[in-house]
């Protein structure tokens, strides 16, 4: 008999091969939206520190400094 739990991971593997599968089906709708360049170069930058913030928390909480990657999230991503 069947167990639940090989239920449960063919059915997961199921779903996760037909989401995979599908993927490449839909269409891409986006649109390029054209900044003035002032604009654009301050949200470049704006998201580079984003990025780099993330690694800021990230190596906080790798070294177990729970506090301090709260801090860099509260006053470097809002």
């Amino acid at each position: 008999m069947w167990s639940i739990k090989l239920i449960a991971v063919t059915t997961i593997i199921v779903l996760v091969c037909s989401f995979s599968a599908n993927a490449g089906e839909v269409a891409d709708s986006r649109q390029l939206v054209k900044l003035p360049n002032d604009i654009e170069s301050k949200m470049l930058i704006n998201m580079r520190d984003h990025i780099a913030a993330l690694d800021d928390i990230i190596a906080a909480v790798q070294a177990g400094e729970y506090d301090k990657a709260a801090e860099f999230a509260e006053s470097r991503l809002g």
